[in-house]
């Protein structure tokens, strides 16, 4: 009965330890080109258009698994910055500024 118990309690620390990482991620976090031909800057910060939505370009790639889409008018105003897709628990659930 006491390695029953144990292997019970040794399953459920490791998968507590599992779902709380450091990085979890439910999206594909991968960076990609797209298409560079639909470059476009608005208010000193470059974007491209890929998949109907705009993307913040960081070293000439987009990660459109990492950052919402938006629209032109929402990159046209001044206030607007990248935003990040939620995924996890706790903080790193919460949605933040583009890096």
């Amino acid at each position: 009965m006491k390695k029953s118990k144990l292997i019970a309690l040794t399953s459920v620390l490791g998968l507590a330890i599992t779902a709380c990482r450091n990085t979890p991620r439910t999206y594909n976090d991968e960076w990609i080109s797209g298409n560079e031909q639909k470059d476009t800057i608005v208010n000193n910060n470059h974007y491209r258009y890929y998949g109907g939505y705009w993307y913040p370009v960081y070293y000439n790639r987009i990660n459109p698994g990492r950052y919402n889409g938006a629209s032109f008018q929402e990159i046209s105003t001044s206030s607007f910055r990248p935003s990040v897709r939620s995924a996890g628990f706790g903080s790193s659930a919460h949605s933040s500024a583009g890096e």
